[in-house]
């Protein structure tokens, strides 16, 4: 199973790989953007969002000429988040399955919800929490 760390870990050497970074910025920064990327993903964004946002990011925060270098890094982010985004999705249907199977039991009905003190008709009982 892909977990966040190795998928964050994939996104930063994708950026190191694809980007002549300047002498100044680190693992840190790159991993900063490599966790906001990955967030904007989870949410859905479409990939001309991403490609946008990596572009300010190579270009007006890096300081380094336009290149399509951050359509490298988006694509290769995109890849290495499905796997993330396929576990989430049967995890949640497994889930989902579990609840539906649950749900197929026996019914309970009101009266087999009160009390025992209810259900003898001891009227001091009103039904209100304790």
């Amino acid at each position: 199973m892909a977990d966040e760390q190795s998928i964050l870990d994939a996104i930063v050497s994708l950026m190191r790989d694809n980007w002549d970074t300047p002498a100044d910025c680190n693992d840190g920064e790159l991993f900063a953007y490599a966790e906001h990327l990955r967030a904007r993903i989870m949410a859905g964004d479409d990939p001309v969002s991403l490609e946008n946002y990596l572009r300010a990011i190579q270009t007006g925060k890096l300081d380094m000429p336009d290149s399509d270098a951050y359509r490298a890094i988006v694509n290769g982010a995109l890849a290495a988040s499905a796997a993330e985004r396929d576990v989430i999705n049967a995890v949640e249907a497994a889930s989902n399955e579990g609840t539906a199977s649950a749900d197929k039991g026996a019914a309970i009905t009101d009266e087999d919800a009160l009390p025992e003190m209810a259900k003898s008709g001891d009227d001091a009982y009103d039904g209100s929490p304790i």
